[in-house]
């Protein structure tokens, strides 16, 4: 599976493609909103992790473009959020959950093996 990783932690990002590439997935990762934008737009990827305080573009806004993009909809996007965004972002999955299918939260820290685990089960739903 292609996956974008964004998010500006460079730790996380190296873990989550250290994580992701040994479980067999093709990790690309992005360090902004922007640039993690740009990549999805021009790549296309069959799932994203995605920071809710990405520099240039946040989260939710990148999301939002993600789910308009016909190339990329109905691929799973995953927020990484630390655990005092985890309400709002908890109504964020919600709410998105009716048009888009697989979409999750995942608290900060965590193992980046967890990512794996996050994505097998979005990429079923």
């Amino acid at each position: 599976m292609r996956v974008l990783v964004a998010d500006h932690d460079a730790t996380l990002r190296d873990g989550a493609r250290q994580a992701l590439q040994a479980a067999g997935h093709e990790p690309i990762t992005a360090h902004d909103g922007l640039t993690a934008w740009e990549l999805a737009r021009s790549q296309g990827f069959d799932a994203a992790f995605v920071a809710w305080d990405l520099p240039e573009l946040d989260g939710l806004e990148l999301s939002s473009l993600w789910q308009n993009e016909p190339a990329l909809q109905g691929r799973p996007v995953v927020m990484l959020v630390h655990s005092a965004q985890l309400p709002q972002a908890r109504a964020w999955a919600l709410l998105t959950a009716g048009q888009a299918p697989g979409w999750d939260v995942l608290a900060k820290p965590f193992a980046p093996r967890l990512m794996v685990d996050v994505l097998q089960a979005v990429a079923a739903s």
